[in-house]
C-alpha cells in the first residue's frame, strides 16, 4: 500500500498542483477586473 493510499500517483500530484492552479486563476481574474475597470471608465 502507497503512502497515500489507495490513491495513484498522478491523482496524489493533481492534488499536490491545485493550490498553484488557484493562484493563476486568481491572478487572471484579478487582470480581467482591471481591464473591466479601465473599459468602464473609458465610456463615461
Amino acid at each position: 500500500m502507497a503512502a497515500y493510499g489507495d490513491y495513484d500517483a498522478i491523482y496524489v500530484e493533481a492534488i499536490k498542483a491545485l493550490p498553484e492552479k488557484v493562484d493563476q486563476q486568481e491572478d487572471i481574474i484579478f487582470q480581467l477586473v482591471r481591464r473591466i475597470e479601465v473599459l468602464e471608465g473609458s465610456t463615461d
